[in-house]
């Protein structure tokens, strides 16, 4: 299948006179799920979505119940389950690119972090991540993704967690 794959590119890339980074970019499709017809489905790899106020790249976020993306917070069911990472941040009521699964992220801003390190949403910081959660009653434990080297963590595989009452 993967040589099929090249070989098709390969002939777009000849017939349409573009490079192959070009013919990739066509291939790595961004879903926008907002428009979906009924009856169909797309990808939740990488998608757009608006927005509900500041975010930024690595930011773990939530669907909030208006339909926006707004940042996650594991101090409450209310305010999880982190659905998705920010890969391009917006200001409130902006288009984002969030990826679904399966992205990594580097953040200079982020503490060091151990590789191999399982990492959570913080419950308390909004749209943060930790290696070291300090849970209370009522917090909603979730784990985001895999410390891949000091300031790079794999974010994906969003299982949702267990709420503790």
């Amino acid at each position: 299948m993967a040589n099929g794959s090249i070989y098709v590119v390969g002939i777009l890339r000849r017939y349409l006179g573009t490079s192959w980074r070009t013919i990739l970019g066509y291939l790595s499709t961004i879903s926008d799920p907002s428009n979906l017809a009924n009856g169909a489905s797309c990808h939740a790899m990488r998608f757009y979505a608006t927005a509900d106020a500041l975010l930024a790249l690595g930011a773990q976020v939530r669907i909030k119940n208006n339909g926006k993306m707004a940042a996650a917070q594991g101090n409450s069911i209310t305010t999880m389950p982190v659905v998705a990472t920010v890969e391009v941040g917006g200001a409130a009521e902006a288009q984002i690119t969030c990826a679904g699964n399966g992205v990594f992220v580097r953040n200079n801003a982020w503490a060091a972090m151990t590789p191999g390190d399982i990492v959570f949403q913080d419950p308390d910081t909004l749209g943060g991540i930790t290696t070291a959660p300090t849970w209370n009653e009522g917090d909603y434990v979730q784990p985001v993704g895999v410390v891949y080297a000091a300031q790079i963590v794999l974010f994906g595989n969003f299982t949702f967690g267990a709420y503790l009452p």
